[in-house]
């Protein structure tokens, strides 16, 4: 759960259950799962790198490659500074 802004209290709570729950499902190799969860934290908090990024990685996974490249093209306009996956 690294990684993760930290929104609403309420919110933050929710963002903590969902990317456990995602973490849990990527080791189980319920890649598809996984991802949605990762979505549900981004309808949550639209700003978090770490979200976009599982996304991204867990698409590559997929051989997703399109989505991929969108899900990192919107992690790198987050943090434009980085030279890899955040």
């Amino acid at each position: 759960m690294c990684g993760f802004s930290q929104p609403q209290d309420r919110d933050q709570d929710t963002v903590r259950t969902l990317a456990a729950r995602a973490e849990r499902l990527e080791e189980q190799g319920q890649f598809e799962r996984a991802a949605a969860a990762y979505r549900q934290i981004l309808q949550i908090d639209p700003h978090s790198i770490a979200a976009f990024n599982r996304v991204g990685a867990l698409a590559v996974r997929q051989d997703k490659f399109e989505e991929e490249v969108q899900y990192y093209r919107q992690a790198l306009a987050l943090n434009p500074t980085s030279s890899g996956p955040i």
